[in-house]
């Protein structure tokens, strides 16, 4: 325990945590044993005396004055009893009834004691080591050969490319950003547009002071999105900050003087440590450990300007005639030939709100144009990343990409039962992060009004040197020439305002082609010809750029053809794969494999039996949930289908020793390390809150999704289709039905004209029909395990699954009394200390 002298570092703090948790369990547990060995000799004793007594009547007597009788039915029992004494037509069998109800709450009273003794045990057994300490990474000596060899290789490509600048033709690039915006007099008054706002927007910079609201925003913003790359020391002096109304005061006094001096500032006093984590992907990634003041400085200006750029460069895209539209616009007399025949005579625009293209353009600009960049000084939206330790339904900020999937497998269902070749592309920059090119960044931000001041400021941010923790105090120290640190918003404000490039750039030559850009994964798709010249167009922009193509993460095919001209490789994401003759997303057995052993390694290196659980529902049920790909109605039963399957061959697979499954293993393991048998089922799946362990069981969790999705995805695009054809039917006997002269001239047409082809009501349909909209929702619809049970609560299927098993054993749905868990501080250590075992 740290002394007085000493200063309370993340171990320490830890530490102190870990010891008054065991010091509160132990209390717990010293009570609990002694409750059940006084309430189990008791039990015995009555037992032997209700055994030995032959007159049933006397039984019943002794069990209902026992003090460990604790049952409600004393009172009822007593009457019964006063009855018995003297009515002899009372029968021995109803005698029988009412002390085998008192013998079976004796029994749950006892299995109630027991688990809770056994919770205390297990929390008393993770407390002694079973879970990593987080500011603590494991020593480089200790690690698997391979494992160190991986850790060098990826450091090796990070250095190479953190360390080496690479000067990009800044002309090349100005020239190539002019020649987009050269296009006619909109373009170039609303890029004018652009560079006004920035440089407005700098001139107010310089005039905001920050506050003790201002801090608040800003501490509450970094524990919310950087959390993750804080040492627990910083942030329970984060914390710390946002309780004391005087500290918050102090810090913003001291913020506002180092703003006034940006200029002159010394960013970097001392080296940036950094830190290699290991993600479940298997890559690792660089985590900088910067001075606390010289963070919130840095998050400061960096929300500041993602705001700017996301306000600014969305109003740029909003302008009219700016934008490329992604589909054909309805020609003039096409819309006011449907205006006549459909008796419409102001009809609401030439694009239906509920129509397909409406959809498409709703989930563009909400979900995927510029996603990256904070749009407020209080921000929802968290990270993207594939990997990230949430509920297997995540909310919709985390599910960027999920949605994507969503949204390709129904365009790719529409556009088969329409017709027509389909063409899908999918790509990423290899280490897009570590390798930006500075001069990039600030060509870019200059064609944006950036002034040389601010350029000068962000070059004196990034240019930071940096040391390895692992290297110890004498490590080398080197200067970074290339890339962004992965935290904080201005990293991804560089990089989102480069890309923003592309967005443009793509639109403007591809003829309003979208291209869907989580970050810097890239997706599009359409006929052959257009991905051919997209991708065309990529190529070129990274080159420009100094990036690269990530070729391991990039494919191209045609659905149902051939797919040469598309880049090589397949279409791929997590373990899912899209197989070009079907257009379905199958999951990939060779990656799960590959996972497997990982799994497999993760577990086996577990101390206790909660960190183990928590590595199987982080890792073997989330991790691999999440990455076949949240089912839908756009992927059908079968892939649901196909994750049961799949889940059902990890635990073959992974368990194979102990019985082939995580519920048969983790019963070994309670068995052989403290001695307990005949585990119900029920007690693995049950949330903590009732006494259970809070197992996850993916493939529960699936078949309770199962029914609420489609069997055939196609049959919700047909029915659309076959209600569309009786639109047009009764559309078209209205029309020629029309008697009155009243009526023929609201349709304003002369009724001699025959009615629209069902080729030409059906032209604009992506635009105009209802019921094909309704379809494309319907494709896209997500059933969760928490919406399908969100009336009954998150366990809902859990407790309805092994009610039966679970009130029998225990006499409710309550495994353990609450007041006899610690599981408040239990999740306090937890949310402290858990990690990765690596």
């Amino acid at each position: 325990m740290a002394t007085e002298n000493q200063p309370v570092t993340a171990d320490s703090a830890t530490n102190l945590l870990s010891q008054t948790l065991t010091s509160v369990t132990n209390i717990k547990l010293s009570e609990l044993t002694k409750q059940r060995s006084d309430f189990e000799t008791k039990k015995d004793e009555l037992s032997r005396a209700v055994q030995s007594e032959f007159d049933q009547l006397r039984k019943l007597q002794l069990l209902v004055d026992s003090r460990i009788c604790e049952s409600k039915l004393k009172i009822e029992v007593r009457r019964f009893l006063e009855l018995a004494k003297v009515d002899p037509s009372v029968s021995t069998e109803v005698m029988k009834s009412w002390q085998g109800a008192f013998e079976k709450e004796l029994r749950i009273r006892s299995e109630k004691l027991k688990y809770a003794g056994l919770y205390g045990e297990l929390v008393n057994e993770w407390l002694e080591g079973g879970l990593t300490n987080t500011s603590t990474p494991r020593k480089f000596d200790t690690m698997k050969d391979a494992e160190r060899e991986e850790i060098r290789k990826q450091r090796q490509t990070w250095e190479a490319y953190a360390f080496q600048p690479r000067d990009t033709d800044t002309a090349a690039i100005q020239k190539f950003l002019e020649e987009l915006l050269n296009t006619g007099p909109i373009i170039q008054t609303a890029y004018k547009e652009v560079v006004k706002s920035t440089r407005d927007f700098e001139t107010f910079l310089k005039t905001e002071e920050l506050d003790d609201c201002s801090m608040t925003w800003i501490i509450e913003g970094m524990l919310r999105t950087d959390s993750n790359s804080f040492a627990p020391e910083k942030r329970e002096i984060l914390t710390t900050f946002l309780r004391n109304d005087a500290a918050l005061v102090e810090l913003a006094d001291v913020l506002n003087m180092r703003l006034a001096s940006l200029e002159t500032h010394e960013w970097h006093s001392e080296p940036i440590q950094v830190e290699q984590r290991r993600q479940l992907s298997g890559k690792y990634r660089f985590f900088q450990d910067e001075d606390l003041l010289q963070s919130i400085l840095i998050y400061y200006i960096g929300v500041e300007w993602s705001i700017h750029f996301k306000s600014t460069l969305r109003t740029f895209r909003s302008t009219p005639w700016v934008w490329k539209p992604s589909s054909k616009p309805m020609e003039k007399v096409d819309f006011e030939r449907r205006c006549d025949f459909l008796g419409v005579s102001s009809p609401d625009g030439r694009t239906n709100k509920k129509s397909v293209e409406s959809a498409r353009e709703t989930h563009f600009l909400d979900d995927i144009f510029l996603e990256q960049l904070q749009a407020s000084k209080d921000p929802e939206m968290e990270s993207y990343n594939m990997e990230s330790d949430t509920r297997l339904d995540q909310n919709q900020s985390q599910n960027t990409v999920q949605h994507l999937l969503h949204i390709l497998a129904a365009e790719i269902i529409l556009k088969q039962k329409q017709g027509g070749d389909m063409s899908v592309i999918r790509s990423d920059f290899r280490w897009f992060g570590p390798s930006l090119p500075h001069s990039t960044i600030f060509a870019v931000l200059s064609f944006f009004g950036v002034s040389e001041h601010w350029i000068g400021i962000f070059r004196r941010i990034l240019e930071a040197p940096i040391k390895f923790v692992e290297d110890g105090p004498d490590g080398k120290v080197q200067v970074r020439k290339r890339g962004v640190p992965i935290q904080g918003q201005l990293g991804t404000m560089f990089g989102e305002t480069c890309l923003f490039c592309l967005d443009f750039a793509f639109n403007q030559l591809t003829d309003g082609t979208r291209l869907y850009r989580p970050h810097d994964d890239i997706w599009f798709w359409g006929d052959k010809k257009s991905c051919v010249e997209g991708w065309k167009i990529v190529s070129e922009f990274t080159e420009l750029m100094g990036l690269e193509i990530n070729e391991e993460k990039t494919g191209g095919v045609m659905i149902g053809g051939q797919s040469e001209g598309l880049p090589e490789g397949d279409v791929k994401w997590g373990f899912l794969k899209l197989d070009s003759s079907t257009g379905r997303f199958l999951i990939d057995r060779e990656g799960v494999d590959q996972h497997i052993v990982h799994l497999s390694g993760q577990l086996s290196a577990c101390e206790s039996v909660f960190d183990w659980i928590q590595v199987w529902n982080v890792y073997g049920a989330r991790f691999f949930f999440n990455n076949f790909g949240i089912p839908a109605n756009c992927f059908g039963q079968a892939h649901v289908d196909a994750m049961v399957e799949t889940f059902a061959y990890i635990q073959r697979k992974a368990f194979s020793s102990t019985g082939g499954s995580v519920t048969s293993t983790l019963k070994s393991m309670l068995r052989q390390k403290f001695s307990v048998e005949d585990i119900p089922d029920g007690y693995l799946y049950f949330p903590v809150a009732d006494g259970g362990l809070e197992l996850r069981n993916p493939i529960a969790d699936l078949l309770a999704i199962r029914r609420h999705i489609t069997e055939d995805p196609s049959e919700l695009v047909q029915k659309a289709l076959d209600e569309e054809q009786f639109a047009y039917s009764k559309a078209k006997s209205k029309y020629e039905n029309v008697t009155s002269l009243r009526t023929r001239r609201a349709f304003d047409s002369a009724p001699t004209v025959e009615f629209m082809s069902f080729e030409e009501f059906t032209k604009y349909r992506e635009q105009t029909s209802d019921a094909l909209g309704d379809a494309y929702k319907d494709l896209t619809a997500v059933h969760s395990v928490k919406s399908v049970g969100s009336v009954f609560g998150e366990f809902y299927h859990v407790r309805e699954m092994y009610r039966d098993e679970m009130t029998k054993r225990f006499g409710s749905l309550e495994i353990v009394p609450k007041e006899m868990l610690a599981t408040g501080m239990v999740d306090m250590f937890r949310n402290s200390r858990l990690q990765w075992k690596e």
